[in-house]
Parts: structure tokens; sequence; C-alpha cells
């Protein structure tokens, strides 16, 4: 922890794991396999969080890395297109019956960005409104004029 602190904010990365407000100190994990955690002192804890979802089959499952080995083999990004993309989004689509189609995003400005997009081929309409503040900065910054202006606008109901 010492060395951490001299590079991040109470030696973590999330104000959550501080500790310093209720007079802890944060516990330093080295691995996990199922549901167990062990720091880096040796101590075995149950996990409970899991992650808060996506280790739900446990940490480093079997199948998972098996799989991710496979796939880690054809690349690790493309940075375009790929069949894994498409088998994500009828993922999406089947476990959400309202969801027609899906776009993926690699930020909530990016996600915000497209909406508005959406929003304004749909209704045809060029300006939007915005709360203040708005939930993603740079949207709202980009929302004000002379910055609106250059926003990039969708035709024929695509964005």
């Amino acid at each position: 922890m010492a060395e951490a602190r001299t590079i991040m904010p109470g030696g973590v990365s999330s104000p959550v794991r501080a500790f310093k407000s209720v007079g802890g100190e944060p516990v330093v994990f080295d691995r996990v396999k199922g549901s167990k955690a062990y720091d880096v002192d040796g101590n075995e804890y149950v996990d409970y969080v899991g992650t808060w979802g996506p280790a739900i089959v446990g940490h480093a499952d079997d199948r998972v890395l098996d799989a991710l080995k496979v796939t880690l083999e054809k690349g690790t990004s493309f940075g375009a297109p790929c069949a894994l993309e498409n088998e994500l989004a009828k993922m999406v689509i089947d476990a959400v019956p309202s969801v027609e189609m899906v776009r993926f995003t690699n930020s909530g400005t990016e996600a915000c960005m497209g909406v508005l997009r959406l929003m304004r081929a749909y209704t045809k309409r060029e300006k939007a409104r915005v709360r203040d503040p708005a939930p993603s900065t740079e949207v709202a910054h980009c929302l004000r004029a002379p910055c609106a202006k250059r926003m990039p606008r969708a035709r024929g109901g695509s964005c």
C-alpha cells in the first residue's frame, strides 16, 4: 500500500476501496479462483461480490479461461466488425424483448452522442434540450454553440 499511496489517492483506484473514512486498511489481493479470493498475505476470503456480476460462474473458471484462450488467439481487439460482435448483439436482443437492434459503444459519451443523433433523425429536429448538469460533460459541451453546428448528423434515419 505504501507504493500505491504515492501513485493513487488513498492507494486505490476507487474511493469505495479507500477505507480511510471507516478507519480500516484496504485488502490487497493477489489472486482469485472460483468463489475464493486470496490476499498478498495468503489469507483466504469468500467472494460474495463476484466482480458485481461478471464473475457469476466464479473467478478464473476453466470453461471461461478455455473460451478466452481460443478467442484471444484470434486477436485482442479488431477495431472493426467481427463475427463475435454479431453473436453478442443477438444475445442482447434475445435477452431484452423490446430491443430490436443494438449499437455497442466504448464510452458513455459515445453512447449519448449516438442517442442524440438517433433522436434528431427520428424527430427530424435539429435541436435537443439538455439538462444541466448534463450526464456527460463532453456531450453537453458539443450541444452548445458553436460546437453544435459541427456535430455530425444522422442521415436517412440511421445513426
